[in-house]
């Protein structure tokens, strides 16, 4: 019986001790605060102006293109005599191509704005996750959850210690 009451108690104190273990930091609210955060974000918007830009030269030269297709066509249909049909579908082919290529060039931008984005903020995370570890060993914790991953945030908050680390 003494064995067992023994045994509760180390594991209750096991628990205890571990529970004492475990920060927790909010992620999203550090990396908003960063100036490295705001840096980024005005590269990120740097980067999608010009991206838009090269986008719409493109679509402008597209709407150019379909511009002076519709106005053939206009002229097939008041005068079918004078209209070479076989044109007609070159041109029409190669407008239907350029709305592929247009379509491909805005998925392909959206694509590249957002792997910059991802690389932007992966950069600030892996500081922050670093200044995290660091704190993490410097208190003695165990584990570092993020806020926003668990549902109780028990344990110790170590957001303003990162921060702080962060910031030297």
């Amino acid at each position: 019986m003494k064995k067992l009451l023994y045994t509760i108690a180390i594991c209750l104190s096991v628990v205890t001790i571990s529970a004492q273990k475990i920060g927790h930091i909010n992620t999203q609210e550090l990396l908003q605060q960063l100036p490295d955060y705001n840096q980024a974000k005005v590269e990120l918007e740097n980067f999608a102006a010009e991206q838009q830009k090269e986008f719409e030269q493109f679509a402008k030269l597209y709407q150019d293109k379909e511009t002076k297709y519709i106005a053939k066509e206009n002229a097939c249909k008041k005068d079918p005599d004078n209209c070479d049909k076989d044109l007609l579908q070159m041109e029409y082919n190669n407008l239907m191509e350029s709305a592929d290529k247009l379509e491909k060039l805005q998925y392909e931008m959206e694509a590249k704005i957002q792997e910059r984005e991802s690389f932007l903020i992966n950069k600030i995370i892996g500081k922050i996750r670093v200044a995290a570890e660091e704190v993490a060993k410097e208190k003695g914790l165990l584990y570092v959850l993020d806020q926003s991953t668990i549902l109780y945030a028990g344990g110790e908050d170590i957001s303003a210690a990162v921060k702080a680390k962060l910031a030297k």
